[in-house]
């Protein structure tokens, strides 16, 4: 008895043939799936230097003057007591709700690390994570709180829990783990 006729001949060499392409694809498949998670495809449209301070959040510009050639009288500076950042945000329309933001994104300013860190670095300030996508910096603290004012305005429609749920997750919600103190629930 012939086990290999011609007839069975074609036959394996379809299937072999068919289970080798099965593994090639495969192969193929998971190749280009390791090559997307590892390398970026540049689009040729789209320039290649691309400013990294760019914000979208506009905020209130600080007067710059450009010192003058003739020499003007000095006036003697008047007194001004510098407010702590304790005071700033107990002084602002919403205490309570920067205040929240304010603890839970920086512990108060005591965390350095993150955006507070960052914009620390380069002599600005934002220890409420607004904008924490486009790494935003403010001028300063006080224009910080300011800026939250804004946006709690802007979110007028909301609820207070509601916005502090929105402002940490983006989701307007009656409940959320950022109005609690369980950090380790906020992922």
């Amino acid at each position: 008895m012939k086990i290999f006729t011609e007839d069975n001949k074609h036959r394996t060499l379809i299937a072999v043939s068919f289970l080798a392409g099965l593994i090639l694809t495969a192969a193929a498949y998971e190749t280009g799936m390791w090559f997307r998670d590892n390398y970026k495809f540049q689009n040729p449209f789209v320039p290649l230097i691309v400013p990294l301070e760019i914000s979208p959040i506009v905020e209130e510009q600080k007067v710059i003057s450009i010192p003058s050639t003739t020499p003007t009288p000095e006036v003697s500076p008047k007194k001004t007591s510098k407010m702590s950042k304790g005071d700033i945000v107990t002084r602002s329309l919403y205490p309570d709700f920067v205040q929240h933001i304010w603890l839970r994104e920086s512990g108060r300013g005591s965390n350095a690390a993150g955006l507070a860190g960052y914009c620390a670095k380069k002599g600005m300030s934002n220890e409420f994570g607004f904008a924490v996508s486009v790494k935003h910096c403010f001028a300063d603290f006080e224009t910080s709180v300011r800026r939250l004012e804004r946006w709690y305005e802007d979110n007028s429609a909301l609820t207070d829990n509601q916005k502090l749920c929105r402002y940490n997750s983006g989701t307007a919600s009656d409940s959320c783990a950022y109005l609690t103190l369980s950090f380790k629930d906020m992922n």
